[in-house]
């Protein structure tokens, strides 16, 4: 016996829908005051949940350390112990290469301010090197100068020239008119060509 079935296999059109339009925010940083506002309570509520974590990590290690047999606190010591002067070995290295990285390029000899550095001024808690420290240190120490401005080979054109542009190159000569080139030598332009100098 047939089944009448009245159902429809094809789907029925969906309406297309238009986005909704957004006016640009008048304020440049994109964010109203209310989400200003958002935002700063949400740093603020990030920071001090950082802090609750530390506290509570600070918490729980005390009180492992407070359970631990003697024995169990001399391996951690030992641990702890061995951990810091890994990380100040690995620590004085780091430093010692952000130090020649903040000295390159300055008149300095590296080795000799290295010579003497007491690297652990330079690292922060976690061990690692303190870049925006190092980097005022090395300015007192060693100002960044125009003595390492590159040398002025006398190519192109330079900020305030005073004299005419110079011709320099004997191939341009032979595209110019005899006129031109008597212009250019009266002129002077043509002194550096000749060997003359001023």
């Amino acid at each position: 016996m047939p089944t009448d079935d009245t159902t429809d296999p094809t789907p029925e059109p969906v309406e297309p829908t238009t986005p909704p339009t957004t006016e640009p925010p008048a304020d440049p940083s994109g964010l109203a005051d209310a989400g200003k506002r958002a935002l700063d309570a949400e740093r603020k509520a990030r920071s001090e949940a950082e802090k609750a974590a530390k506290a509570a990590t600070a918490e729980l290690d005390k009180l492992r350390k407070s359970a631990m047999s003697d024995q169990e606190k001399a391996i951690e010591a030992a641990k702890a112990s061995a951990r810091s002067e890994l990380l100040a070995e690995v620590g004085a290295e780091r430093v010692e290469n952000a130090v020649r990285a903040a000295i390159a390029g300055r008149a300095v000899d590296a080795d000799a301010i290295l010579d003497g550095l007491d690297r652990a001024k330079f690292l922060n808690e976690d061990g690692r090197p303190d870049v925006a420290k190092i980097s005022e240190w090395v300015d007192r120490i060693a100002p960044k100068s125009s003595a390492n401005k590159p040398k002025d080979l006398g190519q192109g054109a330079r900020p305030g020239a005073t004299g005419p542009v110079q011709i320099t190159d004997r191939e341009a000569l032979k595209t110019m008119t005899v006129d031109e080139i008597n212009k250019a030598r009266e002129e002077g332009r043509l002194d550096s060509l000749m060997g003359r100098s001023k």
